[in-house]
Parts: C-alpha cells; sequence; structure tokens
C-alpha cells in the first residue's frame, strides 16, 4: 500500500453524507454510458441522485446503461447500503418509506423499524451463503459483490444485525450500555456549529441567517440528545446497523453526523430564509420528500432493468470492501489477484469475482471508466497517491474525468496550491500525469466554491480555504485532442526534475522543516508519502515518456544515493530499492548486482533455515522477499493504552538494524492474530486473523517486502524492531511516557526463527507479479513526439518541443531538396507546412504564437517546432468549444460546463427586488483582480478583459430577470458599442433554476440569434416581437469583441440542457470542430439540430407569437466563476458584508444593473428602428424626434408602424 499505515483503533463511521449529494454523470452526454467508480463511497446517496437526474418520470434514461462499482474501507458503509438499496427495491409504493428513513437515518429506532431492519437482514443473509447464489437471486441480478471477502464481511455484519433479536436481558443490556456510553464518548468530540456550518454547504448558493441557523443548530442538537430525526419518536432502541462496524460492537457514528446534511436544501432555505423561526420538521419533512423522490427513481430503474438479460442491464450497482490501493491496483492489473491485502490490517488477499472480472467473463464488469469519484479521499491519502493510483484506470476520452474533493484548508497562497499538491511544476505533473485539473486550462469553472465563502463567513479555521470538488481530466482533451504517450526530456534534466519531485514529496524529513515545526511556523499534518508512494509515481510516468529510461534512473538514483537534505534519507533507501523492483521500474538483479562469490560464501542465510534446503538456489536468489514478525501484545501497549484524543493516529514501522545501519520499512501490512508455516515443506506461511482485531487477545502479525541484499549481510548481527515513526508529533507525546528516541516497541534478532519469518511471498498471498516495463516506442511521421526544456533551476518548462521525423516519400525529399518550413495559425489550431506537407503542431500547452521557432535537420530528416509556454492567460477561446466524442452512432459533444436538467431542478420562488443571497452569488463568480476591473467598468473606465466582460453580461442577465420580475416575456436584446454592427441575440428567460448539487444557479432561457432579415421582414414574427414597446424588451450593451464569445457559451449553454433530441449524423458542429457554425454578429451560431428546441415554459406563453418555437434554441446560463488556485477570489469583500450585515448593499451594489449596460430597448437613438444597426451617422425622424433610420429604404419599411407612435409623439 502506497501510504503509511496509521494506528487508529476506533475510526469514525461516516454512516450517511456530510455534505449534498451530487450528480455523478454531470459531466458526460446522454448518449455515452456511464461506467462510474466511486472510491470512499460512504452512503448510497450519489446513486441515487443521479438516479434522480438521469432517469425521467416516464421510466426513459439519459444514458444507455448506469453502472457503479462503489468501494469504501469500512464494512459496515457496504452493508448498510445494500440494506437500504435492498428495503428501497422492496418498496416501489413507498408505504414503508417513513421506516427505512429510520432505520437508516436515526440513532434510536422504533420498535416497528427494528423489526423491518432485522426481517431485511436475515432474509439478505440467507442468500449471502455464497456468491453465485447472491447473484443468481432477484438482488444479485443488480447488485453484484466484487469479491468473496465483500460477501463474508456484509454477511458477518447481517449476522450480528439480526443477533440483537435473539438475545438475553443480561446480554441486552451490556448491548445497551456500551451504545450509550459509545454515544457519550463520541459527543465529547462534538464542536460548536460544526454541523450548522455543514448545513450551510449544503444550502449554497443561500446564505441563510437568523432564525434559519438556529433551527438548523437545533435539528443537530436534537438528533444527538433523542437519536432521532422525529420530535415524537420515544423509543429508543439501538440501531443495530450503527451498533457494529468493521471493528466490532463500538458505536462510532461521526459526531458531526446529522441526517440533514444529506440533501439539498437551497430550495427549503429559500422558502424559509425570511422567517423569524422557521420549524425544524418542516425541514425534516422537506428532506424526506427529496429521499422519497430517490426512492421513485431507483424503482424506475429497476423497471428499465426487467425482462433485459443480464449482460444488457441498465443498472448495476457492484459493491467492494476494499482499500482504495489494492482495488485499483488489481483493477488495473488485468486479472483476479495482483499480490494485494484487501485492506489495512486484514490478512485476505483480494480477489476478485471471476464470473464477473474473469478474463472469459460474459458478464464483463468495467475495469476502467469514465467517470471516477473520489470523495475527500484526497485529505487522506494525498493527491500524488490517489492520482497515480487512479489515473491507470480512468479512459482515455475526452468525456472521461476525475472527481476529487478537498475539505480542508492549506497554510499556501492561492497561486502555490497545486504546485504544493502535486509536488512539482503543476503543467509538467499534468503532462507527466496526463491529468490536469479542467480549471488550469480553462481559467473558468461553472461550479461554485461554498466551502471556501462559508468557512470565511461563519468559520474560523485559519488558512487558506481551498474547500473544492475539482474536475481532473486527460491534457488532450483540453487541447483539441488526446495527447499521445510520447514526451521526452534529457535524461539529465528528467532525472533532476524528479529529484526535486522526490525531495518535495518528503520535505519533512528535510531540518529546515524540523526546525520550522519545532518553533511553530509551519502547520505538521498527517505523513502521506512514504517510498513506495514515489516508486508507483516512476512506474505510472514511465509509460509516458520517450527519454531513455535507464540513463534517466541512473541519473535519479545517484541524486538520492547522495542526498544531504533528508536527514532520514539514507534509512530509506532500500525501501525505495525494493518498490522499484516490484513496480517494475528498474530490473533490481541489474541495479543491485548478483555475487555468487557472496551466496557462496554465506549460502542461505542460517534464517532461512525453515525453507527447504534448494528452494532459493545460490545462483538464482530472489531479490524481493519477504518478512513477517510475530510482535508480542505487551508490546503494544504504549498504543493500546494511550489517550487517542492525545495520541492521534500514529504511523508504524518496521527497521532492519544491523552493523551497517538501520533501513526503515514503511509499507507494511499488520494483522492481529495467528501466523503458522504452510505448504508442502514450509515455504509459505498462513495468518489466522483474530476476529476481534485490536479488542482481541492475539499478537500483531506484521509483514513487509525487503530486498533480500539487506538480509545477506550479516545477517546473524542483524535486529528487526517494530514501532512508531518519529514524526514531530509522536516524538513528543511518546517521548514522555519512556519510549526511546527511535520509539521501538519491540525489537528481536533477524535469525530468531520462532518469531521471524522469511519467504518469497507475503503470508496469505498466493502469487506476486513483478512487472517488466515496455521498451520505449519508436517515432513515426504520423506520430510526432513531445519533448521539454527546463529552467535553470529544473522546476519549471521553459521550453515546448514538438518533434516531427521519418517522414514518408515525397515529403523526405521535399524536405532535402529546401522546400521552406512554415509554422502556421488558423484559429487555435498550428500547424506545421513545408512543400505538400501539412501536420498538426500538438503543443500540449498553451505557447506564445509569436516566439515560435523551428529547427530543422534536412539531413537526418526531422524537424523541432519549439516555443516558450504561455503561463500569462489560462484563458483561451478555444476552451468555450465543444469537443466531440468519436463514436459511429449520433454525434455527441463534451460542454465547457457541467450539465443540467433544466426540468427537473428546483425553481426559485421569489426573486423580485434582487435578493441578497443572489447578489452575493453572483459577485462571487469574479475573482479579486475581476471584481476591480469590474468596479472600474461601472465607473467608466471600460476594461477589455473579455472573462470580466462575460461574467458582468451573464450577471446582468440574471439582475434583468430579477428587476423585471413580473412582466413578459421577460427578455432583452444584447447589442453592440457604437461604431459596431447591432442587434444580435434576443434572450427569453422564463425561470431561475437553483443548480443544487453544484451549488449555483442556472438561468432556464430561450436565445432566438437575430439578423437583418428577421427585422426588416414585415411579417416575420421576430419584428413584430422586437418593434412592440409593450413587450417590455431591454437592451444591453456588450464590449467589443464580446459577443463573439458568448457566441460560444450559447452553444455550450444549449449542449449541456440538452436531454430529449440528439444531433444528427450531419451536424454542422462536427465540420466546424465543435466551434459555432458561426460567430460573428448577426449570424446563427447552433446547429440545425439545435434550432427549434424551446422549453415547455416558453411555449406556453400566451404572449409570444408560436412562429418563435421554431426559431430559438434552450440555453442554461449560468455565472462562470473563477479557479481559486489560479487567482484570489472576492470571498473576504462577500464575508466582510456578511459579517457586517451589508450583504446585498455594498456587495449588490459592485454588479447591480446600470442604465449604462440595460436600457428600454425603444428608446435608443443610437440604432436603426427598423434594421437595429448601431451606428453614430444614423437620421432622426423629423417628425417625433424619437426614432433614427439608417436610411431612407429602413424609414420607409418601418412608417406603417411609426406613423401611429410618430404623430402621438407630436401631439404630446
Amino acid at each position: 500500500m502506497a501510504h503509511v499505515v496509521n494506528f487508529w483503533p476506533k475510526p469514525f463511521l461516516y454512516a450517511f453524507g456530510n455534505t449534498p449529494p451530487v450528480c455523478l454523470t454531470d459531466s458526460i452526454p446522454p448518449e455515452a454510458a456511464a461506467d462510474v467508480l466511486l472510491l470512499g463511497c460512504g452512503d448510497p446517496r450519489n446513486v441515487l441522485y443521479t438516479l434522480t437526474a438521469s432517469i425521467s418520470k416516464d421510466g426513459q434514461s439519459s444514458h444507455p446503461y448506469l453502472d457503479f462499482t462503489c468501494c469504501d474501507i469500512e464494512p459496515a458503509i457496504i452493508a448498510r447500503n445494500i440494506l437500504l438499496l435492498t428495503l428501497l427495491a422492496d418498496n416501489p409504493d413507498n408505504s414503508k418509506l417513513d421506516l427505512i428513513w429510520n432505520a437508516f437515518y436515526h440513532i434510536y429506532i422504533d420498535q416497528e423499524s427494528n423489526d423491518l431492519l432485522c426481517r431485511q437482514a436475515a432474509l439478505l443473509l440467507d442468500l449471502l451463503d455464497s456468491l453465485e447464489k447472491w447473484h443468481s437471486s432477484k438482488y444479485g441480478c443488480w447488485i453484484r459483490l466484487a469479491t468473496d471477502a465483500t460477501l463474508a464481511m456484509v454477511r458477518d455484519l447481517f449476522s450480528q444485525y439480526t443477533s440483537t433479536q435473539s438475545m438475553s436481558p443480561a446480554r441486552r443490556s451490556r448491548y445497551e450500555d456500551k451504545y450509550r456510553k459509545g454515544i457519550k464518548e463520541t459527543t465529547e468530540f462534538q464542536k460548536d456549529k460544526s454541523a450548522v456550518l455543514l448545513s450551510y454547504t449544503s444550502m449554497s448558493p443561500i446564505l441563510p441567517k437568523g432564525g434559519l441557523a438556529d433551527t438548523l443548530d437545533k435539528i443537530s442538537k436534537r438528533y444527538w440528545e433523542s437519536g432521532t430525526t422525529s420530535a415524537s419518536q420515544t423509543t429508543q432502541i439501538p440501531n443495530p446497523t450503527l451498533a457494529f462496524s468493521g471493528r466490532g460492537e463500538e458505536f462510532i457514528l461521526h459526531y458531526a453526523s446529522c441526517p440533514i446534511l444529506s440533501f439539498h436544501m437551497p430550495a427549503i432555505a429559500e422558502s424559509v430564509l425570511h422567517e423569524a423561526s422557521p420549524k425544524p420538521d418542516f425541514i425534516i419533512e422537506q428532506c424526506k420528500l427529496q429521499f422519497r423522490e430517490w426512492s421513485n427513481s431507483l424503482s424506475r430503474a429497476l423497471v428499465l432493468n426487467s425482462g433485459i438479460s443480464q449482460t444488457k442491464r441498465r443498472l448495476t450497482v457492484r459493491f467492494a470492501i476494499a482499500d482504495l490501493f489494492s482495488l485499483c491496483g488489481t483493477l488495473a492489473g488485468g486479472k483476479a489477484s495482483s499480490g494485494r491485502y484487501t485492506n489495512p490490517w486484514n490478512a485476505q488477499e483480494l480477489v476478485l469475482c471471476q464470473e464477473d472480472y474473469g478474463e472469459r467473463s460474459l458478464l464483463a464488469a468495467p475495469r476502467t471508466f469514465n467517470v471516477i469519484d473520489t470523495s475527500n479521499l484526497v485529505d487522506h491519502v494525498a493527491f500524488l497517491n490517489l492520482l497515480t493510483t487512479t489515473g491507470p484506470l480512468l479512459r482515455n476520452t475526452v468525456e472521461s474525468v476525475l472527481l476529487t474533493e478537498t475539505l480542508g484548508h492549506v497554510n499556501t497562497p492561492f497561486n502555490n496550491f497545486l504546485r504544493e499538491i502535486l509536488c512539482g511544476d503543476p503543467y509538467l505533473m499534468g503532462l507527466l500525469l496526463n491529468l490536469l485539473p479542467t480549471g488550469l486550462f480553462s481559467g473558468f469553472t461553472s461550479r461554485s466554491n461554498p466551502g471556501a465563502t462559508l468557512s470565511k463567513v461563519v468559520g474560523t479555521t485559519a488558512g487558506n480555504p481551498v474547500f473544492e470538488r475539482t474536475q481532473w481530466k486527460r491534457i488532450g482533451s483540453a487541447f483539441g485532442g488526446l495527447i499521445h504517450d510520447r514526451l521526452s526530456m534529457p535524461p539529465a534534466s528528467m532525472a533532476q526534475f524528479l529529484y526535486n519531485v522526490y525531495t518535495k514529496m518528503f520535505e519533512e524529513e528535510t531540518a529546515r522543516f524540523y526546525q520550522e515545526a519545532v518553533a511553530g511556523r509551519t502547520q505538521v499534518g498527517l505523513t502521506h508519502y512514504i517510498r513506495e508512494s514515489f516508486a508507483r509515481f516512476l512506474a505510472y510516468i514511465r509509460p509516458r515518456l520517450q527519454s531513455d529510461w535507464d540513463e534517466t534512473m541512473d541519473e535519479l538514483l545517484a541524486l538520492i544515493s547522495d542526498d544531504k537534505q533528508l536527514m532520514v534519507g539514507a534509512a530509506n533507501l532500500q525501501e525505495l530499492f525494493c518498490y522499484l523492483g516490484i513496480t517494475g521500474v528498474v530490473d533490481l538483479r541489474q541495479m543491485l548486482g548478483t555475487n555468487p562469490q557472496l551466496a557462496d560464501r554465506f549460502g542461505p542465510p542460517q534464517i532461512l533455515s525453515q525453507i527447504e534446503s534448494g528452494a532459493w538456489s545460490k545462483t538464482d536468489y530472489p531479490n524481493i522477499a519477504s518478512v513477517t514478525v510475530r510482535v508480542p501484545r505487551s508490546s503494544l501497549r504504549p498504543l493500546l493504552e494511550g489517550k487517542l484524543a492525545e495520541m492521534g493516529s500514529p504511523a508504524l514501522q518496521m527497521t532492519l538494524e544491523g552493523p551497517a545501519g538501520a533501513s526503515a520499512f514503511h509499507s507494511i501490512q499488520p494483522v492481529f492474530g495467528e501466523v503458522k508455516l504452510a505448504g508442502e515443506n514450509g515455504e509459505r506461511l498462513q495468518i489466522i486473523p483474530d476476529k476481534a482485531g485490536v479488542f482481541g487477545s492475539s499478537d500483531l502479525i506484521v509483514t513487509c517486502m525487503v530486498t533480500t541484499d539487506i538480509l545477506r549481510v550479516d545477517p546473524e548481527n542483524t535486529n528487526v524492531r517494530f514501532g512508531i515513526h518519529p514524526s514531530i508529533g509522536s516524538l513528543k507525546y511518546f517521548g514522555r511516557r519512556g519510549l526511546s528516541g527511535d520509539l521501538a516497541l519491540f525489537k528481536i534478532p533477524l535469525s530468531n526463527t520462532d518469531s521471524v519469518f522469511i519467504t518469497q511471498l507475503p503470508p496469505n498471498i498466493t502469487s506476486l507479479e513483478i512487472p517488466t516495463a515496455a521498451a520505449n516506442k519508436e517515432t513515426t511521421a504520423s506520430s510526432p513526439s513531445v519533448f521539454f526544456v527546463l529552467n535553470s533551476d529544473h522546476l519549471s518548462i521553459a521550453q515546448v518541443g514538438v518533434k516531427f521525423s521519418g517522414f514518408l516519400p515525397p515529403h523526405d525529399q521535399e524536405l532535402k531538396d529546401g522546400a521552406q518550413v512554415d509554422c502556421v495559425t488558423e484559429g487555435s489550431s498550428a500547424y506545421l507546412q513545408f512543400g505538400g506537407f501539412k501536420g498538426a503542431i500538438p503543443f500540449p500547452l498553451p505557447v506564445i504564437q509569436s516566439k515560435v521557432k523551428t529547427r530543422v535537420a534536412r539531413k537526418s530528416q526531422y524537424i523541432e517546432v519549439l516555443a516558450p509556454p504561455d503561463y500569462s492567460n489560462p484563458i483561451r477561446g478555444n476552451q468555450l468549444q465543444l469537443r466531440r466524442i468519436p463514436s459511429d452512432a449520433s454525434p455527441s459533444f463534451v460542454t465547457p460546463f457541467h450539465r443540467v436538467d433544466l426540468d427537473k431542478l428546483p425553481r426559485a420562488t421569489d426573486i423580485s427586488d434582487l435578493p441578497s443571497w443572489l447578489q452575493s452569488h453572483l459577485t462571487s463568480a469574479f475573482s479579486a483582480r475581476e471584481l476591480e476591473l469590474q468596479k472600474a467598468s461601472a465607473s467608466g473606465v471600460p476594461t477589455s478583459d473579455l472573462m470580466t466582460n462575460m461574467k458582468d453580461s451573464l450577471a446582468h442577465c440574471f439582475f434583468n430577470f430579477a428587476k423585471y420580475w413580473s412582466e413578459s416575456p421577460k427578455g432583452f436584446i444584447l447589442i453592440g458599442t457604437k461604431g459596431e454592427k447591432g442587434v444580435d441575440t434576443l434572450i427569453f428567460i422564463t425561470g431561475l433554476c437553483l443548480d443544487v448539487s453544484s451549488h449555483t444557479v442556472a438561468l432556464d432561457a430561450c436565445v432566438l440569434p437575430l439578423h437583418v432579415d428577421m427585422i426588416s421582414d414585415l411579417t416575420s414574427p421576430v419584428r413584430a416581437l422586437v418593434m412592440d414597446n409593450s413587450n417590455n424588451l431591454r437592451a444591453m450593451s456588450t464590449a467589443p469583441g464580446e459577443q463573439e464569445a458568448l457566441k460560444n457559451v450559447w452553444v455550450a449553454a444549449a449542449e449541456r440542457c440538452r436531454t430529449s433530441w440528439t444531433h444528427s449524423k450531419n451536424c454542422g458542429y462536427i465540420k466546424s470542430n465543435g466551434n459555432p457554425i458561426s460567430n460573428a454578429v448577426g449570424t446563427n451560431p447552433f446547429c440545425k439540430c439545435a434550432i427549434g428546441r424551446s422549453s415547455p415554459d416558453f411555449d406556453k406563453n400566451p404572449n409570444l407569437d408560436p412562429r418563435l418555437r421554431k426559431l430559438v434554441t434552450r440555453v442554461a446560463i449560468s455565472p462562470i466563476f473563477a479557479v481559486p488556485y489560479l487567482e484570489k477570489s472576492s470571498i473576504d469583500d462577500i464575508a466582510a458584508s456578511f459579517k457586517s450585515g451589508t450583504l446585498g448593499q455594498d456587495i449588490g451594489s459592485v454588479t447591480a444593473p446600470s442604465s449604462a449596460r440595460i436600457a428600454p430597448s425603444g428608446d435608443s437613438l443610437d440604432r436603426c428602428r427598423a434594421c437595429m444597426k448601431v451606428s453614430e451617422t444614423l437620421k432622426k425622424c423629423t417628425g417625433c424626434k424619437k426614432v433614427a433610420y439608417c436610411h431612407a429604404g429602413c424609414q420607409k419599411a418601418d412608417w406603417k408602424r411609426h406613423k401611429v407612435e410618430c404623430k402621438k409623439a407630436q401631439n404630446e
């Protein structure tokens, strides 16, 4: 496992979510099937909400199939999920929904709910005799169990649930007393308003104040005082699903748990925002209504499954109880097992179900995914560990997305956040990992960041808040195509860069960090990286590199071996070498060498006498071996008797200490139980685990992998030491309790064959395959290679290069003959061109086009194109384009914004007078820099910053809708500045939706691109609408060049809310490569497939000509938010206004609608009354002098309508 093993005997149970659910498929188009992996899955709220978002009320699914693989390390999580899903499936009429709610969410339950829970557990227990029996049941056809271990652990918990109904009085008394004691201990961890802060996040974008905040606090307190969400329930039966977990009989529900946190509450909050004292029961009932809709959606999904063969199921939910490193590594390996344990503190090998994961399986469970959700695991395992573990499972397609969520805070500047978490330059690390957060290359996100705002508003946590749900994608999906795995760099430069990554990963081992930590100038967190982490990072990036790998590794290992920065670096070299060999990064035999004379001198070491002579021959000695040590339970007293609140969760390690020094090993597998020799000749080890674990009476069995070279040097004078990793916190705590400076708990000679066992394979593991990395690929003309030149400090990219070589006839001769070589730019793409050759230059990053240079080697037949990267402005126009998914079916496109179903989102009920929560939310879209530009622009100093202007225009769309809430239709015209072409787009806004899962808002609108012919045609419904002042249309001006960019926004906004129609195979977007059909002013950007797709509210509007329905396109308009790790956010201003009670006054005035942007459409004299062109040479009507025209032709065309108005104006 590429992570330290911590001692934490009572981990909290996150039985249900403390954040609202998200739609897991909002990044992929409707036509795409969804293979979703949920790591740290928690409760099934995300699965159920995704079903709600994906399946209509008439039972139609927006995806061909939905396949969820849910993994969690805690068995109780999976057992509760299976129990809930089967209860909901058996209750299609929702007649028992209140009982199901009680059984899942309440700490104490009533008798009827308890009976239902236990009956269901008994029913499932009977089906869990074997995987075969389960999978052939009515549940097993859609709920699949990935391993036998999962089945065994779930079965064990169900058995314990049912046992509570047959307890003797004495046993029941002990059971209830222990339950109450657990609740009391848990409440001691609670902090003031912790649950309330989390519930604020559930309500974003609405910021609750006053009475609502007090009500939320009351709900949380009532829940922990009474154990229920009900004010009337009095029965106090312990909930069996919270009484038992993977650690045995122990109440360990997380102290901040509260059922309301698992639900979306913006609509609830909006409805009671102005109430002095909202009723807690009202909020609970609203949550139950969402729970009912989840249940209905599951029922609809199961109806879709009925009558369909197993291989064509529309819904499949798979469960695995496993450590994320073990499951991901096994899935990536392509076989049923990969020599990994199921999870830490567990002795069972992870073996996938052959029926679903076998090489010849007809059911073919997915091993790669187009959506991977990792919850907030990055806070527990760190980013590099997570990305290198999940990266191999993410499909190399444009729609594929990896989702991470961090709930923590870092004390680093916003612009250094990515460098810190990736341990190196984010652009180069992203290229090596083939993963980058989408905001890094687009400069914006369509999702709000509620945690940052709320922690500033009501939190007290120091540091820079980075609560962020981040979307990571393959590099190529950002820059116009999937980048090939062909990156190169001079070996010495690559080695130096990787060495810098290495020292950053382990900076806690430096003297500087230690001194800063002791002085209290830096925060000491949990240790996440071990040498296995770095080895697996190298194994992950190796296939992407074209560089000479052996030379790179020689240079890198020389740097690491000579390192003087890390105080204990030398002590970790043996573990690094071990995992470089296990992962196939290097050939250990070649790196460490073999010495037959040494083997002859010592023979098989005495400590290997337990293995039959000849099992490990002198000349074929293995490079890697397993060392297993039995640690007496009495030696663990400092851990077992330590105070958890003070001790924390110390990391454990094993050390081999000999005359030459000590080597530490952190990648260990501890298990409480017994160990015995197995196999015909005692060549294998078997661990029999103690089911009571840390609460039992067994010794601790600890295993780690080592290089055999360390075993062969003076084994008789080498000791094995097990103890605590000497971090600053552990040294302080355990040093006061008598442990020596090395924090050793147990020490024994390596030669002690009673307690030390050395085998080729770890205990209970059947095979351990060491991969052999593929040879470097040769570059071909059809596959240009990408290379880099680093800056002198080897920390960042100085030049990005693309090398073309191996030209085929006749281009090879053209190059030899001196053909002119040029680099040309077409739109957002660059091309290399000479003679008859033209090839796209796949720059993996934005570059400064004016500094592109070429190096031509005519004899050697290659051309290199180099340019410095352009970091000055990450926002590129092409980031608003659609990306096509290659498919033989109807075209599908990926949008730069997350997808929404406008018909399913809750509507705001009252936004008249622009409520303060909406003002603050729209303001939060701006970065601090953009907000200053916007303020200046509102004061008469215009800005040329495109993104600032677009954000301002989008904000004015919301302001226009709110200001003219009571008018119908609520539309306005976008026009250009003076001197430019004018009339462009007519927008009809029919409602404001609360995009609850992304903590933002969306306007349900229809867009009608205008052109002159529409206005000048006297019979056109558009002309009649625009020219009729009674429609109260508003005109809004835009900045130069902004209208063209907004064309991209409208196209993406239409695609993101597409649910009921498909693109044709001849769709115009295919030819335009995802661009608008045209983004020129006065043209239509939409493909023909999108035109005429109106909304129900638009169609029902009696004030609109029905003929308009064939001309408009439905869109979902949302704010575009600044990316918190690129620019300083504006949350400080919003938080200050919230706390001072001026929210909506000072902040609202910043982005409030101004007459300079929005004005009545009929009062302008700077555009032609007939054709709507903007011009400074218009001629006023000589009669009324209130309208103007381009020329006499326009005046004549408009006279029939204007005649009445003109006479009326003159009479006035």
